[in-house]
């Protein structure tokens, strides 16, 4: 390179390190006008591009300085930043594996590397990447909190705990950190510690909006309602369409039995990113109740889960008392049962043709578009029947009963992001179950460490069959259900049953706050933990519940 063409990249790399960026980027095309294949230019053009929010023409800098340098592992590491703030995920981590080819103990390189695996859902790899950046630098604030965030999200939350306070005491004040400390204490049921810290965060991000629905959301998990829904207030002041926030605000007021707002707000949900999955298009309209269905064909199609779909396939019989021909579209494990009974309509698999309709809407709008408040709920039960050839055929396998027979679920699906909560360990519910009962487990999966209890304790049997459709046949031959909140709960409330439900102390919205009994099932009795984690003072209200059994 020529000494001018020197003189003006020494320049231009002064002007750059000063914050002046547009007088920087003139001279850097002033010396490719003279050196064209400068790397290091356009490396530095390539970064400042980046700064300036061009992403794109940073990319094709950096392309054509590794045209002219391909072994840089710096520039590997610059085009996987880029790729990485174009949410090309998978190319930054193909760029990430070229710089650490290069360089395999750049703590920086695999600490990138990880963020790109977090964001691709390959949480193990990621903490696998972290841990090998810590071990080449330990005092990596950042890398501390990523490894936080990732074993967060695997539920590891006591493990997220000590990284996150780890982080804090090497970048003390942090609010980035201090944010997702207290994300780990509320899934560790410290409310209190949470709560503090979302203040303090607060305090140093007025103006963010998701920090005061995060501080909403720990105040409604300790019952703390009004206050929670001053934060969402707070928080759409600042950001009138954020979609998350009028959710969280519509749990708030479910909760408290506000279903006129509470229903309204819910609708919220379909704007979701986190709900793309589940937003369907049909060429008939979507149907909120603002139009008579008097001789119109509407498809209700399920949404989220199959306890959802139990729960709210009741309003099929709503619609066809208003004249409607209802089409119901549920998930494949639910069509055995649902199909046939008298009310639903014409029950199809998700993902079938529903042929012409005039209407949709998906299950969980219905409240909202009937206008179900606490006084109206429809709970006519049982709206759901056994068939009766499998209920014959259980009952005579079960035969006589020479004890109460109580049906036991004890944990529901592990990937719902609350499970940790609802679900209870077996070990407990079995030191808190009478013995003068006989007792069946309802469970679609049993984990192998639960299955060792069973086979030890010996207490509970199995079933030899576990669709829909024959664990309702099978609930019809016992006295009575134990679970936690899952789809055997609203299978054994759409049944009838006598059911104990076993919450959480932050409970699911559909279970209102502070009550004993639900308005849309009404054999169901409620045992709510007095305080998080505290699962034995609500087995020891369940063994007197169950001694009335029988």
């Amino acid at each position: 390179m020529s000494a001018r063409a020197q003189q003006r990249f020494d320049e231009a790399l002064a002007l750059h390190r000063q914050g002046q960026l547009p007088l920087a980027e003139i001279l850097y095309r002033d010396v490719l006008r003279l050196a064209p294949t400068h790397a290091q230019t356009l490396f530095h053009l390539g970064i400042l591009q980046q700064q300036s929010g061009r992403l794109d023409e940073a990319l094709a800098s950096f392309d054509q300085a590794l045209a002219q340098v391909a072994d840089n592992p710096q520039l590997h590491l610059r085009r996987g930043v880029a790729l990485h703030q174009l949410g090309r995920f998978e190319d930054a981590l193909a760029a990430y594996g070229r710089a650490l080819a290069l360089r395999p103990e750049a703590a920086d390189v695999l600490n990138n590397a990880g963020m790109a695996l977090h964001k691709l859902g390959r949480h193990d790899e990621a903490i696998a990447h972290y841990e090998r950046s810590l071990a080449l630098e330990a005092n990596a604030a950042e890398t501390e909190m990523n490894l936080g965030v990732a074993l967060y999200e695997l539920n590891r939350f006591e493990e997220a705990r000590a990284r996150h306070e780890r982080a804090l005491a090497l970048r003390p004040g942090s609010p980035d950190v201090q944010a997702n400390l207290a994300n780990a204490l509320l899934e560790l049921g410290l409310h209190q510690e949470a709560l503090e810290l979302y203040r303090k965060v607060a305090q140093a991000r007025p103006r963010d909006a998701d920090l005061q629905m995060n501080l909403g959301n720990v105040l409604r998990d300790m019952h703390c309602q009004e206050e929670a829904l001053a934060s969402y207030a707070r928080a759409l002041a600042l950001d009138p369409q954020n979609a998350d926030v009028h959710w969280n605000q519509a749990i708030a007021l479910l909760t408290m039995g506000d279903l006129a707002r509470g229903w309204r707000e819910y609708e919220w949900r379909l704007r979701m990113p986190a709900m793309a999955d589940v937003q369907r298009t049909f060429a008939a309209p979507p149907w909120r109740g603002e139009v008579p269905l008097s001789g119109r064909t509407i498809l209700l199609h399920a949404e989220q889960g199959l306890g959802d779909t139990l729960q709210f396939c009741r309003y099929a019989a709503v619609l066809q008392a208003q004249g409607a021909n209802v089409k119901l579209e549920v998930q494949r494990p639910l069509v055995a049962l649902l199909r046939g009974q008298p009310g639903l309509g014409d029950v199809i698999a998700k993902g079938t043709d529903p042929g012409a309709c005039d209407f949709h809407c998906p299950l969980m709008s219905l409240p909202f578009a009937c206008g179900t408040t606490l006084d109206n709920v429809p709970a006519p039960v049982p709206y759901v029947r056994p068939d009766p050839a499998l209920a014959q055929r259980w009952s005579q396998e079960l035969g006589p009963a020479r004890r109460p027979r109580i049906g036991l679920a004890w944990s529901g699906n592990a990937a719902n992001p609350n499970d940790h909560r609802r679900s209870i360990p077996l070990a407990n519910l079995l030191a808190g179950l009478p013995r003068d009962a006989s007792y069946w487990s309802l469970q679609k999966e049993v984990a192998p460490e639960d299955l060792r209890l069973i086979e030890a304790d010996r207490r509970i049997q199995r079933f030899s069959e576990n669709t829909f459709e024959h664990t309702a046949a099978q609930i019809a031959s016992l006295d009575a259900v134990v679970c936690v909140d899952t789809s055997i709960g609203h299978l054994a409330g759409a049944l009838g049953a006598r059911t104990f439900v076993l919450l959480a102390h932050s409970a699911d919205w559909r279970w209102l706050s502070g009550r004993t009994d639900t308005p849309w099932y009404p054999r169901h009795t409620l045992l709510r933990q007095p305080a998080p984690s505290d699962w034995a003072s609500a087995l020891g209200r369940l063994a007197g519940e169950l001694a009335t059994v029988g």
